[in-house]
């Protein structure tokens, strides 16, 4: 399994998640990654959860970098009422170069980076499958940085 830092937002912290996966076998190296990142250990990220995917799709390849070395990516989370469904869209949408990586949690949480920024076009086509609860997909622009 892989596993996923997500920052807890407090009453106090205006910051969205942040979302950091490695495999299992890391999960040392993610606390490190997290604890001793200057974002933490300066309070900007207060708290964090590490979850384990049930299901994770690797990459196949990364986003095409930006002139600033970043990769212009769009973060979707939703819930997948049936998961084996689901993954057919998501290795679907990976073969066709539209989603970098990604997975489900258990109870169907999906997470997934799919390339390019347009929020609104990436929940259209996952929409369009019918295999995510609507009510619960959320997309958000994001610069993904190594």
């Amino acid at each position: 399994m892989t596993n996923v830092a997500q920052h807890t937002d407090s009453d106090t912290t205006p910051i969205r998640p942040f979302h950091v996966s490695v495999p299992e076998a890391e999960l040392t190296d993610l606390r490190r990654l997290v604890e001793e990142d200057p974002y933490f250990t300066g309070g900007v990220w207060p708290t964090y959860t590490a979850r384990s995917f049930a299901q994770f799709l690797e990459p196949w390849e990364l986003p095409p970098l930006v002139t600033d070395g970043s990769r212009p990516v769009t973060l979707v989370e939703g819930v997948a009422p049936d998961v084996e469904m689901a993954s057919f869209a998501l290795i679907e949408a990976r073969g066709g170069g539209r989603m970098a990586f990604g997975g489900f949690f258990p109870g169907g949480e999906t997470l997934a980076v799919m390339r390019g920024d347009d929020a609104a076009k990436v929940l259209d086509e996952l929409r369009a499958t019918g295999f995510w609860d609507e009510a619960s997909l959320r997309a958000r622009p994001l610069l993904y940085a190594l």
